[in-house]
């Protein structure tokens, strides 16, 4: 087989658009133009005679002259003609040692140096040769302006500042400040500043200041604050401070009173406030005696929310104007509006009333907490209709629940009382109380585990202790003690017995003798 060498061209930007256009070159069907790059070369054998005829080539781009890492690479059937041929890079068969996808040659061309290596049937041809600017097209580094069909231009760099002189759609969003007047409109998300007059649609959000004046159309969200005049509509949310009249806020037209609305409609006792639709959303009545400001529902005419001055409490009603929490003197009260304590709550009624339900969302479980109808304090899970445990209001002794009814596998337990005297009672402290401290008496969790495994368990690689379970243990404990006691009397009666039957045949024999 003939050695075959290569001759590589290195095409300037010039020269690709030259053979692009002459040679009518394209890239694939449907593709977009940065997708694939002209490339031309010629092969020769070892003799230095052109090569025709059609040959498999590999193409391969580094990052290094001589090592580095491969970076695109694929194959292509090559027609030579006296040894020179032309290809369209990108419309070969992708190379996987290069990686699993096709890497896009835009992607491939971002400033750094490039190599070219080629391989034919087998043989790698050296060395790699260095890609010059075409390629780089892909990375157009040094635009300085963008010009329109006009010939004029639309975007200029100034001193590394971009001047745009042409109306700007950004629905990509605005991230910098706007400090000039805007006449067109801004579709995009602006989260910088507006310090200029936009005189077309503001459709945002804004979550900058806008400190010039909007005399559009606001469309979106204005999420200010804006401090400068809003003149035009706003159709979505506003949020923030928003000011007009010269910053004094909302006016009363008819008395020019800024900062308040009298309110229109069906509402009474002098109350005034924000309306929506006349209907009231902000409300406030202010005399000698009353002081209230809050939130009112003029469909239902209740109270959503009112703050009462002179009581220092702020209440809050249901959809129907029923009380249902206050807030007074830093004290928290649900279903009482004179709460006693820093948490007070009224639940609801009935014999066995259920106050507080406490449930984990990712697993559905849930406790219940109230009261009944003698004042115990009561505690049920998962909705049974029955309470698991509750504190007795006569002494405060804690009730478990332990009807025959609620349980299942009944069964009675082995021998406890040899285990229960290799139990260590001991005295300690936690790690976390001072050395000072009253020192606690019980076990430890790893001694009894070995004894009573049952009576252990374990939370977060900590293990607990039921000492309910001990009196359990102890009441077993004292029946073995009986039944071990009753064996040995039972024992020492029947020795007894049968001694006095000794006893008595020998008290015959004497008496025998004697007569």
């Amino acid at each position: 087989m003939n050695k075959i060498k290569s001759g590589i061209l290195t095409v300037t930007y010039s020269t690709l658009c030259f053979i692009f256009y002459c040679l009518g070159l394209s890239v694939s069907q449907g593709a977009s133009p940065f997708e694939g790059m002209a490339f031309q070369s010629y092969l020769v054998d070892s003799n230095g005679a052109a090569i025709n005829g059609n040959r498999s080539l590999k193409f391969n781009i580094w990052d290094d002259e001589t090592a580095g890492t491969l970076l695109w690479g694929e194959t292509q059937t090559v027609t030579l003609n006296t040894g020179n041929f032309s290809v369209i890079l990108g419309e070969g068969t992708w190379d996987t040692s290069a990686g699993s996808n096709r890497i896009s040659l835009a992607d491939l061309f971002n400033g750094s140096d490039r190599y070219i290596e080629i391989t034919v049937a087998g043989t790698v041809l050296a060395p790699r040769l260095r890609m010059l600017p075409s390629p780089y097209t892909f990375n157009s580094k040094n635009a300085q302006g963008i010009k329109s069909l006009d010939g004029l231009s639309s975007l200029t760099i100034d001193n590394n500042v971009f001047k745009m002189n042409k109306p700007l759609v950004a629905n990509g969003g605005v991230t910098g400040a706007i400090t000039g007047n805007v006449t067109g409109n801004v579709t995009g998300n602006v989260t910088g500043n507006v310090n200029g007059t936009v005189t077309g649609n503001l459709i945002g959000p804004v979550t900058g200041n806008v400190t010039g004046n909007v005399n559009g159309t606001v469309t979106g969200n204005l999420i200010g604050p804006v401090t400068g005049n809003l003149t035009g509509n706003v159709t979505g949310n506003v949020f923030g401070k928003l000011f007009t009249q010269g910053g004094r806020g909302l006016a009363n037209v008819a008395s020019n009173v800024y900062g308040t609305v009298t309110t229109v409609g069906s509402g009474s006792r002098g109350y005034s406030g924000y309306a929506l639709k006349n209907q009231y959303v902000l409300m406030a009545h202010d005399t000698a005696s009353q002081k209230y400001i809050g939130l009112y529902n003029n469909m239902s005419l209740n109270w959503i929310r009112l703050y009462d001055n002179a009581a220092k409490a702020t209440h809050w009603y249901n959809g129907h104007g029923v009380h249902t929490m206050t807030l007074r003197n830093d004290r928290l009260g649900i279903n009482t509006s004179d709460p006693k304590r820093a948490l007070d709550i009224v639940h609801d009624g009935g014999s066995y009333g259920k106050g507080i339900r406490i449930k984990n969302k990712d697993y559905g479980h849930y406790w219940e907490i109230g009261s009944d109808y003698v004042g115990d304090f009561l505690f049920g899970v998962n909705g049974v209709s029955t309470y698991n445990a509750y504190v007795k209001k006569s002494n405060g002794a804690w009730t478990t629940a332990s009807d025959r009814r609620l349980k299942k596998d009944i069964e009675p337990i082995g021998n406890v009382l040899e285990k229960l005297v290799k139990l260590k009672p001991s005295r300690y402290l936690f790690k976390t109380e001072k050395d000072d401290q009253k020192k606690h008496y019980g076990f430890i969790a790893q001694d009894v585990k070995e004894l009573f495994p049952d009576a252990v368990t374990e939370k977060k690689g900590v293990l607990a202790l039921n000492y309910d379970d001990f009196g359990i243990f102890n009441v077993k404990a004292i029946q073995e003690l009986r039944e071990e006691k009753d064996q040995q009397l039972a024992e020492k009666t029947r020795r007894i017995d049968e001694l006095e039957a000794r006893l008595e045949k020998l008290e015959k024999i004497v008496q025998q003798l004697s007569n």
